[in-house]
């Protein structure tokens, strides 16, 4: 058991060229690493790849907003631990982003209402944050 968190990231880019690009070398390096640190048997190896890829690969959808490119993870009731294979590629797929003449915005929201983690990191070419941000932690309760 473990807890539970809710995770969005919008990596944003200059065009749909580069966000899509980026995304297909994503996958096939998110597939590289999750083949090479895999064991067992061949078979094995590529079933269980081959599922979390996909699942992995799912999670995302290529947008545009504010007239940006943008690629959106959306995650919901996931456990989120530092050590779990796509914790750590979410965080390698970030590092890329910026390295690509993008940005994201990264927010994850646990259990607790204590537990919120936001960060972003971007270049200043980019209106989606500038004053005015898409993702953005709303805890509600609702009564109807």
């Amino acid at each position: 058991m473990g807890y539970r968190s809710k995770v969005k990231c919008a990596f944003v880019f200059t065009d749909e060229f580069v966000r899509d690009a980026f995304f297909v070398s994503s996958m096939a390096n998110a597939e590289n690493k999750l083949r090479e640190t895999t064991p067992g048997s061949a078979e094995h190896i590529e079933n269980y790849v081959a599922a979390e890829v996909d699942w992995f690969q799912n999670s995302f959808t290529s947008c545009v907003i504010n007239s940006e490119p943008v690629l959106l993870l959306e995650m919901d009731d996931v456990k989120w631990y530092d050590g779990f294979w796509f914790v750590d590629f979410v965080e390698e797929m970030k590092d890329e982003c910026v390295n690509r003449g993008g940005g994201y915005r990264y927010i994850r929201i646990g259990e607790n209402s204590y537990d919120n983690e936001i960060s972003d990191n971007h270049h200043e070419n980019f209106d989606c944050f500038s004053g005015y941000n898409y993702l953005d932690i709303s805890r509600d309760i609702v009564i109807q």
